[in-house]
């Protein structure tokens, strides 16, 4: 009884629901002037940067459909941070010219600072049927100096499976900031193929492996605060889906006497118990067997198992 009530409900619902359909007034579609160029940013266009600071300037390509005349097209700036960027007032296309580029220049811009900013068309310029015309780019001057190989020894994937913490040679660079110290290094999870020390042992890549997904970068931040590390794909799948690895504090909580930032002494950042998680699709945990070392230098750590420190 109770099927048959609900399936006559269904019906008056289809049936009500398709005359209300019948006397709504839709609103009309936007119709596309035929004198309207049909403006755009370039797909092929880089939006987020990191530059040395040397660089005070990025080029965008902008497009447009219809090429038979010049014209010139204003830009609209959406948002400008701090009023760092220097952005034209338009740009220009010379007749039968598809594709041209604009340049935006940001001479005053401070290292280690992200800036961004957002631009488009007036309307009238536009095509909406062609996809999106905003260009939202980020750009950040930065220094990186190579350090040399260091060791990094992992806590989160041998607390998530039990194993021991291994250590593996990486290729460390830093960026100084002025009030904070970035390190950065890739692949600390990729397939170990051989040794590149013995007694200690050290590996070039991460033994307890599975599919490896290709290249992944890892980035440290040192501040007055402590030591975090941004979150980052690991490129390491142990049949649970790609791994993601960062600081548990700013990401998954806010309270840090329980999960600790890193600390910074005599050459190694150490992440102590709980303070960095390790993700796959089947979930989040905490660090909390192991702790997670980076040695700035490789001899820094065969001396400090040489000396049992």
């Amino acid at each position: 009884m109770n099927k048959y009530i609900k399936f006559a409900v269904l019906g008056v619902l289809s049936w009500a629901l398709g005359a209300c359909s019948d006397d709504l007034e839709r609103e009309p579609s936007p119709v596309v002037s035929p004198d309207c160029i049909g403006a755009y940013f370039s797909e092929s266009n880089t939006y987020n940067y990191e530059l040395d600071p040397a660089i005070t300037s990025v080029t965008l390509t902008v497009g447009r459909d219809k090429t038979d005349a010049a014209v010139t097209v204003p830009i609209k700036v959406i948002n400008n941070s701090d009023n760092i960027f220097v952005i034209p007032e338009s740009v220009s296309f010379a007749a039968g010219e598809a594709e041209t580029t604009l340049d935006v220049t940001f001479p005053n811009a401070e290292m280690g600072v992200e800036y961004s900013f957002e631009l488009t068309f007036a309307p009238e310029y536009i095509n909406p049927y062609k996809g999106e015309s905003l260009s939202r780019t980020s750009i950040q001057r930065i220094k990186w100096e190579n350090i040399g190989m260091g060791v990094y020894i992992d806590g989160t994937v041998s607390t998530f499976f039990g194993v021991s913490p291994m250590a593996v040679g990486v290729e460390i660079e830093k960026a100084d900031l002025g009030s904070s110290m970035k390190y950065r290094f890739y692949n600390a999870y990729s397939p170990a193929e051989f040794y590149l020390n013995r007694n200690p042992d050290i590996y070039d890549g991460y033994p307890y492996n599975g599919d490896f997904l290709g290249d992944r970068l890892f980035v440290l931040t040192s501040n007055i605060d402590g030591v975090s590390m941004q979150v980052a794909r690991t490129g390491l799948d142990l049949g649970y889906g790609e791994m993601i690895i960062g600081s548990v504090y700013g990401n998954l909580s806010s309270d840090i006497k329980t999960y600790p930032l890193g600390t910074i002494a005599n050459n190694v950042i150490t992440f102590p118990v709980n303070s960095l998680f390790i993700q796959d699709n089947d979930g989040a945990a905490p660090a909390s067997k192991n702790e997670t070392k980076l040695y700035l230098s490789m001899d820094d750590y065969i001396a400090s198992f040489e000396t049992g420190e």
